[in-house]
């Protein structure tokens, strides 16, 4: 029964989440938006429990910010402090917001979060691993990435997708991971960034929604 609830609202986020359209070039630095002092701002909720009315209900915020960017020749790299995937934290008590780096190499975004791996990044040139393969571009309807984080099985939707401050919907992406125990889903807006996150473990019943409600970048 979980895995049939989980299954509509999956059908449920995918038609609400929507984006204004934005331009995209060839550029991934574009296309994935990474600049000095970007900041990304999200609102979500726990519940804890499973349905009914014993359902504990936590409301929570996170931000995602850029606090060091560098570019050099065909990379971009940028250190981050915190991002959706964070979001997870919250299942073992206080939520909590991660250190990583973001490097763009070619088509392809990696996250790096091996703290003497981020400083190679940050200083020059990084040779990535594939483990640390985040998403890679283009994008394609139905095409199944090597794997996010390490984590394989993510399938890639088109979607609808609302961005705050931006009228009507918009074209994005819906990256969704299912699994015997749990689900995930994550929304991508081109030129925006991660929109949202959608969490939900069958087992327990437990379910994160995360959503953008306000970023910053630089026109």
């Amino acid at each position: 029964m979980l895995k049939r609830t989980f299954t509509l609202a999956l059908n449920a986020l995918i038609a609400l989440f929507a984006t204004q359209a934005l331009a995209m070039d060839s550029g991934t630095g574009t296309v994935f938006p990474l600049e000095e002092s970007g900041t990304w701002y999200y609102t979500g909720t726990y519940e804890k429990g499973g349905d009914g009315e014993n359902t504990e209900i936590v409301e929570f915020s996170l931000k995602s910010e850029v606090l060091r960017y560098v570019t050099g020749g065909g990379y971009v790299g940028a250190h981050m402090m915190g991002h959706p995937f964070d979001a997870l934290t919250i299942l073992t008590g206080a939520l909590s917001r991660s250190s990583y780096v973001y490097y763009l190499l070619g088509s392809d975004v990696y996250m790096i979060e091996n703290q003497q791996d981020m400083n190679t990044a940050m200083g020059g040139r990084y040779d990535p691993k594939s483990e640390e393969k985040f998403i890679s571009f283009p994008l394609i309807s139905g095409l199944a990435p090597d794997t996010m984080r390490g984590e394989s099985g993510w399938i890639i939707k088109t979607t609808k997708i609302s961005v705050p401050a931006l009228r009507g919907p918009v074209d994005g992406y819906a990256f969704i991971l299912k699994k015997p125990d749990e689900g995930k889903m994550m929304t991508f807006a081109p030129g925006v960034g991660i929109t949202a996150y959608y969490y939900m473990d069958y087992t327990t019943g437990d379910k994160i929604k995360l959503k953008l409600t306000e970023y910053m970048l630089d026109d």
